[in-house]
């Protein structure tokens, strides 16, 4: 069980654990797909959180981790802000 009493799930796959439900919004699945895909909307950070429910800072943080392993990010930004 996790610390708020909800059951977890083990794959033994990719030996991850997952909830039916998660209280956290950035955890929920496709959160980060909507980051990326809303920043190459040119919507902002804040604009970003207000809308997911999730922490401007849970949003810099998802985009700086994807832009050390996607090279093509860096390339589509630099395209839409020239």
């Amino acid at each position: 069980k996790s610390c708020t009493g909800e059951q977890r799930w083990h794959c033994k796959e990719c030996k991850t654990y997952f909830q039916r439900s998660y209280r956290y919004n950035a955890r929920k699945q496709g959160i980060k797909d909507t980051i990326i895909e809303m920043t190459l909307n040119s919507s902002g950070v804040r604009d970003i959180g207000r809308v997911l429910k999730i922490s401007k800072d849970t949003v810099v943080a998802v985009l700086k981790k994807n832009a050390q392993h996607e090279p093509l990010f860096h390339r589509q930004t630099r395209a839409t802000t020239i």
